[in-house]
C-alpha cells in the first residue's frame, strides 16, 4: 500500500492536487516509507501552501535522511 501512494503522491503533486498528494505523501511517513523523500515532499507541499516552519522541519528531517537536495531547500527558504 506503500508503494502505491508514494508513487500515487508523486502524480498529485504534478497535477497540482496539493492536498491529496500531501495526504500521500503523510501516510508514507507515518509509514516509515521512502522517509527521506517523502519528507522532502511534504516539504514541498508545505512552502506551496505558504507554511514555512513545517515545511523547514520537515525538510530538515528529509536532509538528516540522506537527501541532498532538501539542503537546496532549506538554504533558500530556512536560513534566516
Amino acid at each position: 500500500m506503500e508503494e502505491i501512494r508514494f508513487e500515487r503522491g508523486f502524480a498529485r503533486y504534478e497535477i497540482d492536487s496539493l492536498r491529496m498528494a500531501f495526504e500521500d505523501f503523510y501516510f508514507c511517513v507515518q509509514r516509515n516509507f521512502e522517509l527521506s523523500t517523502s519528507y522532502y515532499m511534504v516539504g514541498l507541499i508545505y512552502i506551496a501552501y505558504g507554511m514555512i516552519d513545517e515545511a523547514c522541519h520537515a525538510l530538515t528531517q528529509s536532509r538528516i535522511l540522506g537527501d541532498l537536495d532538501a539542503q537546496e531547500m532549506i538554504d533558500k527558504y530556512c536560513k534566516k
